[in-house]
């Protein structure tokens, strides 16, 4: 998990940081590295973006927003849908930490969360959306993978699968995660600012998700 990967870490949100001249496959890597560790664990984040802040002599809010900006631009270059879902969910969990940079840059986060939304859910047969990524019961992992007409299981093909098994990418529904987290942001913060907040985000943004996703 994010311990194991713990010493690179400030590396890595140092890449993000500087805006590098990264390819976007290089960058979309680095972008879901820094998701998944905010997905699995809130100190491990913080402490990396302290340390940062300290080699560059300014403060975490310093270093959030220049990692957000670069996060909120460059998102729309990230190809992979599972990559895409998986930087949604994160952006969702930022939305309840009350983080002025998060906060500042509302419309961007709720843009991007919808546009990944959008990559995600499919309508079936009776009119519903679902999650296209879940992994759903009885569903094999195998269902996931480029590979799954491969005749023969390897190791490295099960070591997948577990992974796969245990990605928020496919255990996660992220309309029903981003609906929860508006909610607790709106008991967090009361109505009346909630409100006042939303006046940020651009209309068409607010209009797709109340239309087609859940009332904000």
């Amino acid at each position: 998990g994010s311990e194991t990967i713990k010493p690179i870490l400030p590396r890595i949100f140092q890449l993000i940081y500087q805006d590098s001249d990264a390819t976007p496959m290089i960058l979309s890597m680095y972008l879901s590295i820094l998701a998944l560790v905010l997905l699995s664990s809130h100190k491990i984040f913080a402490e990396t973006i302290t340390t940062l802040s300290q080699s560059h002599d300014c403060t975490e809010e310093n270093v959030l927003d220049l990692i957000l900006d670069v996060w909120l631009s460059k998102m729309c270059n990230v190809s992979q849908v599972e990559r895409r879902k998986l930087l949604g969910l994160a952006l969702a969990n930022l939305l309840t930490t009350q983080s002025r940079p998060v906060m500042t840059r509302l419309n961007g986060v709720m843009l991007n969360i919808l546009e990944a939304l959008n990559d995600t859910c499919k309508t079936d047969d009776s009119g519903v959306c679902v999650d296209s990524l879940l992994l759903m019961d009885g569903q094999s992992p195998s269902d996931f993978q480029d590979d799954s007409e491969s005749y023969y299981e390897t190791d490295h093909d099960q070591r997948k699968k577990e992974l796969i098994s245990s990605d928020p990418v496919h255990l996660i529904v992220l309309k029903d995660y981003f609906q929860s987290q508006v909610h607790q942001l709106k008991n967090q913060i009361g109505q009346t600012q909630y409100e006042q907040l939303l006046l940020t985000v651009n209309a068409d943004t607010l209009s797709q998700i109340n239309e087609y996703y859940f009332p904000l």
